[in-house]
């Protein structure tokens, strides 16, 4: 199902492009429609190069904190689709990729799809993950055995090794 509506899709935005192309063509003109098509492209791609290094810089700086670049990625993915809009030829794709383009849209559309996971249950920690929201988890990695008080064979008078990976104190060997 999800295919054919995928399909139905292009057919339909396709379809409305020729359209558009042709009303606005007999509007102004042959020439003056290919030359704002051309215009679009060259712009929408001068302001994804200037995104697009934007966000990459954003997202190491994440990365160097030990922040997951979870928003940048998906300003990234939204620039990658304003990409393929922008460079297809058409009004309307022109101004879905320049709708992506604009920071404050990909956010209404990023919290949006972030609801839509949640109720979906693909997303089960809404605070770890969400954008915008950072939280920290102390973990501690320690080895541990088990000692039994009633019984005298039992270690719980030697220290556990302080330094994994090292060979640490004398093991006493059962009579």
């Amino acid at each position: 199902m999800t295919l054919s509506l995928i399909a139905l899709a292009f057919t339909v935005v396709t379809l409305a492009e020729i359209a558009l192309l042709i009303v606005v063509g007999q509007q102004i003109g042959l020439w003056l429609t290919l030359a704002s098509i051309l215009f679009t492209a060259i712009l929408g791609a001068a302001l994804l190069r200037r995104q697009g290094v934007t966000i990459l810089r954003e997202a190491e700086a994440r990365l160097h904190r030990g922040e997951a670049p979870v928003r940048q990625l998906f300003d990234g993915l939204c620039l990658f689709v304003a990409g393929a809009f922008l460079l297809t030829p058409g009004f309307l794709t022109d101004l879905l990729g320049f709708g992506l383009l604009v920071p404050g849209f990909r956010q209404v559309l990023g919290s949006a799809l972030w609801r839509l996971l949640q109720r979906r249950g693909v997303v089960l920690n809404s605070a770890a993950g969400s954008p915008g929201r950072q939280t920290t988890t102390d973990v501690v990695d320690a080895d541990y055995r088990v000692v039994d008080p009633q019984d005298p064979t039992s270690e719980a008078d030697e220290p556990a090794n302080p330094m994994p990976g090292r060979p640490g104190p004398p093991r006493r060997s059962d009579p």
